[in-house]
């Protein structure tokens, strides 16, 4: 298993690939705050997008790929503020919620992501530090 070197926050299991988000900058190669690895062979993902903060929650999108939030405005480059979702081959979606502060937790429900954090703010809409999208429509 490659080590990083800073805290992890953030750890979901996804058949067989460990996500891991958190406040470190580099696991085995560098790849700064998130990663993708496969629990067989202990090797990340090349493909995976890194944010550009901290992550501080994953979640499984049923699909593959996951949903992170966090302290970051950037993913791959792109702007995604603090909550993004990442498709199963680690690149970016195109999904843009765009929290107006830190997302801290998530949790899916049928087709319901809820998001709590320190925000007011979600999508546009005023949205107190809780808010839920539908991950069928957005």
């Amino acid at each position: 298993m490659p080590i990083t070197d800073g805290p992890v926050e953030a750890v979901l299991r996804d058949g067989n690939t460990l996500y891991l988000g958190g406040k470190f900058f580099g696991i085995g190669p560098s790849v700064p705050y998130g990663a993708s690895i496969g629990i067989a062979t202990g090797k990340h993902n090349p493909n995976f997008v890194n944010p550009n903060g901290s992550v501080n929650v994953v979640v499984s999108d049923g699909a593959g790929g996951w949903y992170i939030g966090g302290d970051f405005t950037r993913v791959g480059g792109v702007t995604r503020n603090h909550l993004a979702r990442i498709n199963a081959d680690g690149s970016l979606h195109s999904w843009n919620p765009n929290s107006d502060g830190t997302v801290y937790s998530l949790c899916i429900s049928g087709n319901t992501l809820y998001v709590g954090g320190a925000f007011s703010e979600l999508d546009g809409q005023p949205r107190n530090n809780s808010g839920a999208f539908n991950t069928t429509t957005g």
